[in-house]
């Protein structure tokens, strides 16, 4: 497999609880490539370089 510039998380903590889901969102955060990540929910805990917030499918 060749090493990826960038990674999807599509909802990747949504299974699970809170305390889990910032360990994980720490963990892909602190990865020397790019990660867009959809949720429903931001963690204030984590510095994002940019936030897009749709609301009813607009920016």
């Amino acid at each position: 497999m060749r090493k990826k510039d960038v990674l999807l998380a599509d909802e990747v903590t949504a299974a699970l609880d809170e305390k889990n889901g910032k360990a994980v969102r720490q963990l892909l955060h602190f990865l020397p490539i790019m990660i867009v990540e959809i949720a429903h929910h931001i963690d204030d805990d984590i510095r994002y370089n940019q936030v897009l917030e749709l609301k009813r499918g607009e920016k």
